[in-house]
């Protein structure tokens, strides 16, 4: 993934149709420092330099095979050329068994540096060859150019194949969880075109053709001596293998970088108020690259030292929430974009090497290394931080011998569920982070466990530490300061999380949203998803129907200007539901309300009714008052039960409503 510069990032003013424009304007950030020591680099150069000059000399003992053996007739030290011909295969061995062995961890380092190293040592010989005779290199270097322009193309061509290597007739035995390496084999993505390979192949091949053939008629001409024609033939071969593997490397996608599709654009321009601290969202929103909108413009702030619960049906977009805030990079094949600041840091710049850092994200699957659970608890350090992480574990799993086996166990992958979860939540509160964000943090965990949990968050929140919890568990829920409630990727419902409990106990659903008509369509499917009975579709309609005229009566009155928000609320009875409007302006008055029923009762036909006469037009009874400096609009509707009618007056209603 390229680095850029986060202050080219677009400004917030851009609109939806730039958003989902193929082609945008992004900005891509990802790890800023991942790399390796420079020793490393250093080592492994050498390593792989020593393999290349060892897998050459091979080529400067045909020489004394050619002049010795064949042109002198010394058969006889054929064996001994064999013998001492053999010694360099050892030393490809001996190098890399060291290369492996002095840079243990660093797999992907070694592939790379490899690469780049035999490349750099085959262009050495390639112009060592060059100065034996200027054509003497045309092979090798006929060969590189044409193999390089040929995988240039080949990236930029269309696949030839599917991204995955899968049998159809095993899906069965896949999508039933009874096959986990076919399971693997199915979701991996082919890095290269399926011709870059024979594309090297070929040219590597050609180069040496032509490298023996040129090297033949140098030696007929009497400008190269006949047994340098093998040599230089096979040196050729060599170094275009290596420069093509190097160049085919660069321009295949491995596997991690496939997130490189991700495309992040991070708002700069937001306008901050004196208190940062505590973790702050602003106007996220995560789309497809189809444009479908998974998360609208969500904003909320979470202070130091407080517990907020994310709640909303599955579905709605807490885990996605949870993974855009921390790491949107991960959200493979979706396009990111907002500002997510914790304690005034930007949470999406990330350094490789932080061990301090700002958010911790604990999702519903442990995230563990296939290595000592002691490793996974202390993020491979010890000493202090070991002995801290292990009293941190005794206090969740109530036993200091469970601990021990937990530290003991030589792959945490394989521990049981329950042991992995307290793994993975000691190790985050050992990293003490600003942010804690927990997603079903109770699944699989007995209630002793859970109590366990809510009792440390509940400590860390005293250290001012900003905590998110996606649950559905009472107990977490009632330790929380806010809730939030999420439906279809919106935030609908937020406030004090008595209040919230208060009405959701109550029967009361909450919308609150900014007030302007652009919130139409959220405000529809929050209705929609009230009501859930089969047949419910004309009680849909008619309630949608009201709420927006309910939306467009509150929003003729409002000062453009003004950032206002506008609360909906709705509970369902026998027979009728209640919809209520709460804004900011001053509170109906009696004679705008009896004028707007006599319009209802006595149409003009001439013209289309008023917003507030429309809702008394299709309601059973409206209320005007005012609460806590805010007018309300309480609305009565009917509702009708299809289920228990007759079919004949069902398709009368059905009809009468349509």
């Amino acid at each position: 993934m390229q680095n850029s510069d986060p202050n080219t990032a677009p400004s917030k003013t851009q609109g939806v149709d730039e958003l989902l424009d193929p082609m945008p304007k992004t900005v891509e950030i990802s790890i800023l420092d991942r790399s390796a020591p420079g020793w490393a680099l250093w080592l492994g150069n050498i390593f792989s330099v020593g393999v290349f000059f060892c897998l050459a000399s091979i080529a400067v003992f045909s020489i004394f095979f050619q002049s010795l053996v064949v042109q002198d007739e010394e058969s006889n030290l054929a064996p001994l050329l064999v013998m001492v011909g053999v010694v360099p295969m050892f030393g490809i061995l001996l190098f890399e068994y060291a290369h492996a062995k002095a840079l243990a961890g660093y797999r992907h380092l070694r592939k790379v540096n490899a690469a780049r190293a035999k490349a750099v040592a085959a262009v050495m010989v390639v112009v060592s060859i060059e100065i034996l005779h200027p054509l003497a290199g045309t092979g090798a270097i006929s060969g590189v150019l044409l193999g390089a322009l040929g995988l240039v193309f080949l990236k930029k061509l269309k696949r030839i194949e599917p991204m995955w290597d899968f049998v159809s007739s095993e899906a069965a035995s896949v999508l039933s969880g009874r096959d986990k390496t076919g399971y693997a084999l199915a979701t991996m993505h082919a890095p290269e075109h399926a011709l870059s390979g024979p594309m090297q192949m070929a040219m590597t091949g050609f180069a040496g053709v032509s490298a023996f053939g040129v090297a033949s008629w140098l030696a007929a001409e009497g400008v190269l001596a006949s047994p340098a024609v093998a040599a230089v033939a096979l040196l050729s071969l060599w170094s275009t293998d290596a420069i093509l593997r190097y160049v085919r490397h660069i321009t295949e996608t491995p596997p991690l970088l496939e997130l490189a599709e991700t495309s992040v654009e991070p708002i700069n321009d937001i306008e901050f108020d004196g208190d940062q601290t505590g973790l702050k969202v602003d106007d996220l929103t995560v789309f497809s690259n189809s444009g479908k909108l998974l998360l609208s413009e969500i904003s909320f702030q979470i202070p130091p030292g407080s517990i907020t619960g994310i709640i909303g049906d599955s579905g709605a977009g807490k885990s996605l929430l949870f993974q855009a805030l921390v790491d949107p990079f991960a959200l493979q094949g979706l396009r990111v974009r907002g500002s997510v600041r914790g304690n005034n840091q930007d949470l999406w710049l990330r350094h490789g090497r932080d061990h301090n850092v700002p958010a911790v994200l604990l999702p519903e699957t442990p995230i563990l290394l296939p290595t000592s659970g002691a490793n996974n608890l202390a993020c491979f350090r010890d000493g202090a931080s070991l002995e801290q992480g292990r009293h941190i574990l005794e206090k969740m799993v109530f036993s200091s011998e469970l601990v021990s086996e937990i530290c003991e166990c030589t792959d945490a992958t394989t521990l049981p569920g329950m042991q992995k979860r307290m793994l993975a939540f000691s190790r985050a509160f050992l990293m003490s982070p600003n942010a804690y964000l927990f997603d079903r943090p109770e699944d699989g965990l007995p209630e002793k466990q859970i109590a366990a949990l809510l009792q440390r968050l509940q400590q860390e929140a005293r250290h001012g530490r900003a905590i998110m919890l996606a649950t559905d568990n009472r107990a977490l829920l009632e330790g929380c300061d806010t809730l939030i409630v999420i439906q279809d990727g919106r935030i609908i419902d937020k406030g004090d999380a008595s209040d919230v409990r208060g009405r959701q106990a109550a029967g009361w659903a909450r919308f609150v949203g900014v007030r302007n008509l652009d919130i139409d369509d959220n405000l529809e499917t929050w209705i929609r998803a009230q009501f859930k009975r089969p047949g419910d579709e004309i009680n849909r309609r008619k309630v949608c129907h009201i709420a927006s005229e309910m939306l467009t009566f509150s929003c003729q009155s409002m000062n453009s200007l003004a950032q206002q928000s506008v609360i909906f609320e709705f509970k369902h009875f026998v027979g009728y539901c209640l919809l209520s409007l709460q804004d900011s302006d001053a509170p109906i008055g009696a004679a705008q309300l009896d004028k707007a029923q006599q319009a209802a009762k006595e149409p003009d036909t001439t013209s289309r009714l008023s917003p507030l006469a429309s809702i008394i037009s299709k309601s059973m009874d409206v209320e005007a008052s005012a609460e806590l400096e805010r007018r309300r609009l309480l609305v009565k509707i009917e509702t009708l039960d299809l289920r228990e009618e007759p079919s004949h007056v069902r398709d009368q209603n059905v009809k009468s409503e349509s």
